[in-house]
């Protein structure tokens, strides 16, 4: 007789688990925007693109888009960010040159292609010289570990800074060829692990 009971428990225990089905699906975690300043290794991170924005360029830009996206193909976007046009919101003719001086966005990493999902934001204290041939920013590794591996396109911000990035840590392994952009990086999709700027 117990025998009949703990096979009728064990097969309303099966009927339980096929009527409730399959757990629906977790919805996708929000895109956060992350800040890096590559003199100090320092980050912040901040629930929208326009916010990270505006902490990686020193308060210069304060109404990028939202969208990371977006802005990454807004031509107007693109000109605040190499210094052309230069929006200095709320600050007097005595300040700019202060302003002018101020960190400078070398390069926004994106987690997916076509400049889509969070962003990885490098800011530096200054730009870059201009010729491919020197190094100068680099990390050795990116961080945090949920970026190593990861990327799936970029976009170079201003100082003249184009960006290279590398397979492996310390700058080993396959590479992509020193320019301003990229949204699609092929056999570097999800494998970066270094970047240079130059």
């Amino acid at each position: 007789m117990r025998r009949r009971w703990m096979a009728a428990g064990a097969a309303l225990v099966v009927l339980g688990t096929l009527a409730v089905g399959p757990p629906a699906s977790a919805a996708p975690p929000p895109e956060q925007h992350c800040v890096v300043d590559v003199a100090t290794e320092e980050m912040s991170c901040y629930d929208s693109f326009r916010k990270a924005t505006a902490a990686a360029s020193g308060g210069r830009i304060t109404d990028a888009p939202d969208d990371a996206q977006a802005a990454a193909v807004d031509p107007a976007f693109r000109r605040l960010l190499s210094g052309d046009g230069r929006k200095l919101d709320g600050v007097g003719a005595a300040q700019q040159g202060f302003v002018a001086q101020a960190d400078i966005v070398i390069g926004t990493m994106y987690e997916d292609d076509n400049y889509a999902g969070s962003t990885l934001t490098y800011r530096a204290p200054s730009g870059c010289t201009g010729p491919t041939t020197n190094v100068d920013w680099m990390v050795e590794l990116i961080t945090p570990d949920s970026w190593n591996d990861e990327i799936g396109s970029f976009l170079a911000g201003g100082g003249g800074c184009w960006v290279s990035l590398f397979e492996h840590r310390s700058w080993l392994g396959a590479s992509t060829p020193f320019t301003s952009l990229d949204d699609e990086l092929g056999a570097l999709d999800d494998e970066a692990s270094s970047i240079r700027w130059s």
